[in-house]
């Protein structure tokens, strides 16, 4: 049986999802009306299991995290951290969940790809191949997103992991205006929550790759934040 492409992290399957959500007039090509039925219903469930409700969750973690750290590591006589609100749960799909999303998604894809009419092209633009996935460390962009700032010097945002070829970040931080980078953290699991200590800081990250032969940092641009100190980031 031949399953194709499908990618590791949550935040790229549902990725993965939306190209098939939003293409199915071409994948209905490969699949009959009654199982393109079954993919459209999925579609929409995996997107909602592996983005809206992980996001919410990240997003719910991050602020009560954030006031733990501030709780425990701000300066002596800082305003006391006002707790978290408990967010709603995101409203689901209108169609009925059906357990067993991957299962399906394995047939289906083998069934697709073994059309007499599946060509590797039209598969690429569905995501059921594998796209170029050779890692270069001297043109990496070290990805960061999801920043929020929910208190006062703290800033807390997710990474990418290339595909297991980056181990973590470093997070520096400096004041606007200033020209001096200041280490705030290196950080393996993502999401992250660090602690600025300068106001008005700025944080930036570096993408650190795995030791596979001379591997180099990349560079990445600038991504606003929310309420807080943060001002922007920087990846590099």
């Amino acid at each position: 049986m031949s399953t194709g492409y499908y990618p590791d992290p949550n935040d790229r399957r549902a990725d993965w999802w939306v190209t098939i959500r939003d293409n199915q007039p071409a994948l209905s090509q490969f699949l009959s009306p009654t199982e393109m039925n079954i993919v459209a219903r999925d579609a929409d469930w995996a997107i909602y299991v592996y983005r809206t409700v992980r996001e919410a969750f990240d997003e719910m973690q991050g602020a009560i995290l954030t006031y733990c750290d501030v709780a425990t590591d701000a300066p002596d006589g800082s305003p006391a951290p006002t707790p978290p609100a408990i967010p709603a749960w995101p409203a689901p799909p209108t169609s009925p969940l059906v357990p067993g999303i991957e299962a399906r998604r394995i047939l289906w894809v083998a069934r697709a790809r073994a059309a007499s009419n599946y060509t590797p092209v039209a598969g690429a633009l569905l995501g059921l191949e594998a796209p170029d996935s050779t890692f270069n460390p001297a043109t990496y962009q070290a990805e960061i997103f999801g920043l929020s700032s929910a208190a006062a010097r703290t800033v807390a945002g997710k990474f990418r992991k290339a595909r297991g070829n980056i181990d973590g970040i470093n997070l520096y931080g400096r004041k606007e205006g200033t020209m001096t980078w200041i280490l705030l953290g290196r950080f393996t699991a993502s999401p992250f929550t660090a602690t600025i200590p300068l106001a008005g800081a700025a944080p930036r990250a570096l993408g650190i790759p795995r030791p596979r032969g001379e591997a180099r940092r990349g560079d990445r641009g600038r991504e606003r934040c929310g309420a807080g100190d943060c001002a922007g980031v920087v990846g590099c």
